[in-house]
């Protein structure tokens, strides 16, 4: 930030709040503050956990997802399968 923020204002900076600067053409501005909102407040009508159930199983159909340890199981025995 070009000497324009020191460190300790860094580290003092609220949750989710950060500052930066950007560059319009040529120039690159002075340091500014930016606050963001948190992802429960932004995007809370949008947040179902009951179905997070029925998500994790549709996932596991449409890609033919297995558990790790079945999958390193099965990766165990290439080297055993007949040659023919």
């Amino acid at each position: 930030m070009g000497g324009a923020v020191s460190p300790g204002i860094l580290t003092t900076l609220e949750k989710y709040t950060y500052l930066t600067s950007v560059t319009l053409g040529r120039r690159v501005t002075p340091p500014f503050l930016v606050r963001g909102i948190p992802l429960d407040e932004l995007w809370s009508d949008c947040r179902h956990p009951e179905g997070v159930a029925d998500l994790e199983r549709a996932i596991d159909r449409n890609t033919r997802r297995r558990p790790l340890a079945e999958t390193i199981a099965r990766l165990e025995t290439l080297d055993q399968s007949d040659p023919r």
